[in-house]
């Protein structure tokens, strides 16, 4: 997409939010490759968004009081992330990808821009860093990570619902029902 004037995107929190969201909806509907090494890639892929997705929503709700959806995401991922780290992260060699690295990378980017906006004491460094305190800023900004951390659940059951299939022939959800717009 490119901006009116025809110039390609800028580099922008939106565009990688957008990308984030983009990368994560085309794992979804990726198959997974047969193989237990496939699948364990999988999972350390998608653990890593998680666990990025994490960090980030704690970092954007850092300011806000407990009832902010910001906070309230943060608690829920923050929960899901530690689950993960208790399970331990398989080893995963440089070389081999996921499904999930795209958008686990584009969120850090992401996550990244934000984080240079303000310094250590959250003084102001850049000149997005007024939006960082606004309520509905962050809401928002905080709705665009629930719909990412969503897609990585759906992918979550739906390797679940997999796995609990019976062997005759099971396959578990249907992945057009999961992207319906009404399950988003």
């Amino acid at each position: 997409m490119a901006d009116p004037d025809g110039s390609p995107d800028r580099l922008t929190y939106g565009v990688l939010v957008e990308r984030t969201r983009e990368a994560a909806a085309f794992a979804v509907g990726t198959p997974l490759p047969p193989g237990a090494p496939s699948a364990v890639q999988d999972a350390a892929g998608l653990s890593l968004l998680v666990v990025v997705a994490s960090r980030h929503i704690r970092f954007l709700a850092r300011p806000f009081k407990p009832a902010h959806p910001a906070r309230l995401l943060a608690s829920h991922t923050q929960m899901v992330s530690r689950a993960l780290g208790g399970m331990g992260q398989p080893d995963r060699p440089a070389a081999t990808a996921s499904r999930w690295d795209a958008a686990a990378q584009r969120l850090a980017v992401a996550h990244d821009l934000l984080l240079a906006q303000i310094g250590p004491n959250r003084e102001p460094l850049g000149p997005d860093a007024r939006l960082l305190t606004d309520s509905q800023v962050v809401a928002m900004a905080a709705g665009q990570v629930a719909v990412i951390v969503r897609l990585a659940a759906t992918a979550a059951e739906d390797v679940v619902a997999r796995s609990s299939a019976p062997a005759s022939g099971g396959q578990g959800r249907d992945r057009a029902a999961l992207l319906a717009p009404s399950a988003l």
